[in-house]
């Protein structure tokens, strides 16, 4: 699961707008989640297959893992995958943002 009040893109003021109603909504969908379906390898990239739940609509998904580490606290993942927001019921202001959206996410696991 991912906090959607986590969505950062570098500018306050979008920041708020993506997590307004017009977006993410944050305040009645807190999370966004990923479901994985298949590790696979291709060629040399390790690709991480699924379903990404947005506002509840699912649409599938494929992580590029761009980096993968473990160190004395755990496992450190990070991801890049570009979505459709259309395909996840974002559809306000088209023309002024993008269809489609660039994502990196960065997981940790810690060992308890």
């Amino acid at each position: 699961m991912i906090d959607a009040a986590s969505f950062h893109t570098g500018g306050a003021a979008r920041d708020k707008d993506i997590k307004s109603a017009n977006f993410l909504h944050v305040d009645e969908h807190p999370q966004i989640t990923f479901t994985s379906a298949q590790l696979a390898r291709s060629g040399e990239r390790w690709l991480l297959r699924g379903q990404i739940s947005v506002r509840r609509n699912s649409a599938p998904a494929e992580l590029v893992i761009t980096e993968a580490r473990t160190d004395e606290n755990g496992l450190l993942v990070k991801a890049t995958t570009r979505i459709d927001r259309y395909a996840h019921g974002l559809t306000k202001k088209k023309g002024l943002a993008g269809r489609y959206l660039d994502l990196t996410i960065t997981a940790r696991a810690t060992r308890s």
